[in-house]
């Protein structure tokens, strides 16, 4: 709608509205705010005001989504799309992030995927990229990888916030972390799109001389999408207290290669991703943050995530 400038327009425009107020019942006198848009509407699809789940047609499946719509957030304002890990407790991330989503003013979605998505845990951290057979890994065929659902995410989640323009971001932690990361490496990834990659267990190593899934090595056909991958919007993004070897750190001997924790694997991972870019040549835009307190805690490193945004 165009706002009309000129003052004696302005004045009938005022006018107008003021008689058809009167025919209508006339006015009460408060200024109220607009209501939540409706969760549907036919198929139409749409994220009303605060908390809310819906199913969103991603590629070739369906994804359930869990979000939480800020007041004051409108179209153009940053999405924050937050990846569970091995838990998949989507929903309690959700809730626990949705006071930072407020603070910060960002659009928060946590998706969900089950293990029909990618094979089970052990398949989801490798992005449906393999699973486990018989104590063996079993490299999966491509069309079962998890990329092109990630890549039509962020699609599927702006027509269903009305947000064509905006910042989007995308942050996996633990086994979220280790999905993301991969995508990075082996996918299609939007440049449009800022990634943060909080806490992942291990990672894939961006060396043919190791084998996958700890490096490049063995991998049939394509190894990867190139170095340009270091010219994205990526951060990762550590923990200074994630330094604890629990139940659910990976300890093999391959894995202690990357360092004896979460925090050392990915200060590690960091620097060869660094020393692979300026070995090839090309610019390494990827940063490193740490956040002072922090152990291997999903919604306080979302936290953090969110503050990031600027």
């Amino acid at each position: 709608m165009r706002v009309v400038k000129s003052g004696f327009f302005s004045v009938l425009l005022l006018a107008a509205v003021m008689a058809a107020a009167l025919l209508t019942g006339g006015c009460s006198g408060n200024v109220s705010a607009p209501e939540p848009a409706p969760k549907s509407s036919g198929k139409e699809i749409v994220m009303a005001v605060g908390d809310g789940e819906l199913s969103l047609p991603v590629e070739n499946t369906t994804i359930r989504l869990y979000y939480h719509r800020p007041q004051d957030w409108q179209p153009g304002n940053p999405v924050f799309v937050m990846f569970h890990g091995e838990k998949r407790n989507a929903e309690a991330l959700r809730d626990g992030l949705k006071a930072a989503a407020d603070q910060h003013h960002v659009l928060l979605v946590c998706p969900l995927f089950d293990e029909s998505h990618d094979g089970g845990s052990y398949g989801y951290a490798l992005a449906g990229m393999a699973e486990r057979e018989k104590g063996a890994l079993r490299i999966r065929p491509e069309r079962d990888w998890l990329f092109p659902v990630i890549s039509d995410l962020a699609k599927a989640v702006r027509k269903a916030a009305g947000a064509s323009q905006g910042l989007i971001v995308y942050c996996g932690h633990s086994a979220g972390a280790q999905m993301l990361h991969r995508y990075l490496l082996f996918g299609h990834p939007d440049p449009d799109i800022a990634y943060i990659v909080a806490n992942a267990g291990w990672y894939t190593f961006p060396d043919e001389q190791v084998a996958f899934p700890y490096g490049l090595g063995n991998l049939p056909g394509e190894k990867g999408r190139g170095d340009r991958v270091f010219s994205l919007d990526v951060t990762l993004l550590l923990g200074e207290a994630d330094t604890k070897r629990g139940a659910s750190l990976r300890k093999s001997e391959a894995a202690d290669r990357q360092g004896a924790n979460r925090l050392e694997r990915g200060q590690h991972f960091y620097e060869a991703c660094r020393k692979r870019a300026e070995a090839a040549g090309v610019s390494f835009a990827w940063k490193l943050r740490t956040v002072p307190g922090v152990g291997h805690d999903a919604v306080r490193m979302g936290e953090a995530g969110m503050a990031l945004i600027r």
